[in-house]
């Protein structure tokens, strides 16, 4: 699988800690050719290419048309690359029909867009752009441009919304029909404008309870809606419509290998795992010097890749498979986290059957789950 990071913003998010920029507008063109040298120089560790993920920032910032080159290069350098799940992030207020219509000409069939909320209280909150009327005249333009395949990316547990808010704009997001939702808890990370604002006394500090109750009532409500077959809860913070599960993600949680290309990209293969650098300006002059973007790599450990094996597998609510990571690392679980499997048990955070899987109450707590395998 393929991931192409392009970290351009029109505004940066209060609450976003990702490797995105505002403000470098000049780098559109030179970006785009930096991404095509890095691909074509690149080592092709895939039989096949099943998946390409494309995000940021706001990948359409640069244009349909750079995209087009972008995933042009990639078909031309990866087999397979034609055929494969193409997924594109898009912002609300960066969507335009000409744009939709040159990305399914490029083989984009899955669309991820970034509601974030429907309340424009939480949008304003949160430093987003665009407004809840526009979020779902975006999907509209999604919907007349033909795409088939389509997530919705939305943020619970906003200082200040209530339960009873979260259910309204679920709600509304549900009967809008998205096949595929992605639904976060709100996180306040250190260095972003949010954590200022809380530590300002501007806001309130999130609530993990109301989190956690809002939580519940997602997979509740979700779970309860039948249309077209309902929703099937099939990680942490997915749902999808049978037959519309995010195919890269579960890549991702499968722990297979994947190359990443862009600035801050990281790329894995068989337990090495390494990086570019994280400014897009110095990734275009390495590249345009001729030199690699690579930051830096490591060599994983047997230990490591079991850990995140466990992981990646609990977010899955399938769990992570027992005999196939003993098998491809040929360890025994049971007796190597023997202690730490007991004491989840007894918390009643997880269970065991062929499967090593997060219980409903493990769902509530699944970072404290999780870390105990790390």
């Amino acid at each position: 699988m393929i991931y192409i990071h392009i970290p351009f913003c029109e505004s940066k998010c209060l609450y976003c800690d990702f490797n995105s920029y505002d403000g470098i507008d000049h780098l559109k063109a030179s970006y785009a050719d930096a991404l095509q040298d890095e691909i074509v120089k690149s080592e092709n560790i895939f039989d096949i290419v099943e998946t390409i993920y494309i995000g940021g920032g706001t990948p359409l910032l640069i244009g349909a048309e750079k995209i087009q080159l972008v995933l042009k290069t990639v078909k031309k350098t990866f087999d397979g690359a034609k055929e494969a799940e193409i997924s594109i992030e898009a912002n609300p207020e960066s969507i335009n029909p000409g744009d939709l219509l040159k990305l399914r000409e490029s083989g984009v069939n899955r669309i991820s867009l970034g509601f974030q909320s429907l309340s424009d209280r939480n949008l304003s909150l949160l430093g987003r752009i665009h407004d809840s009327n526009k979020a779902v005249q975006s999907y509209l333009l999604a919907r007349e441009a033909g795409y088939e395949n389509i997530n919705i990316d939305m943020i619970y547990g906003i200082p200040g919304q209530s339960l009873k808010d979260w259910e309204e704009e679920l709600e509304q997001v549900i009967d809008i029909g998205p096949e595929h939702l992605s639904l976060y808890p709100l996180s306040i990370d250190e260095g972003t404008p949010l954590k200022k604002m809380v530590d300002d006394g501007r806001i309130n500090d999130i609530d993990e309870d109301n989190q956690a109750e809002m939580m519940e009532a997602t997979a509740s409500k979700l779970l309860k809606y039948r249309p077209r077959g309902g929703y099937r809860h099939y990680e942490i913070s997915n749902y999808a419509i049978d037959g519309y599960d995010c195919s890269h993600n579960l890549n991702y949680w499968s722990c297979s290998d994947y190359l990443g290309f862009g600035a801050g990209a990281h790329s894995h293969r068989q337990g090495r795992r390494w990086w570019n650098v994280d400014d897009p300006v110095d990734y275009v002059e390495r590249l345009g010097l001729g030199s690699k973007p690579v930051a830096g790599e490591e060599r994983l450990t047997i230990e490591s890749r079991v850990a995140e094996s466990i992981f990646l597998g609990l977010r899955m609510m399938r769990g992570a498979d027992i005999d196939r990571i003993e098998e491809r690392f040929e360890v025994n679980i049971l007796k190597m986290y023997e202690s730490e499997i007991k004491s989840l048990i007894d918390d009643g955070l997880i269970e065991i059957g062929n499967n090593l899987k997060l219980t409903k109450k493990g769902e509530i707590f699944a970072n404290q789950a999780m870390l105990a395998f790390v």
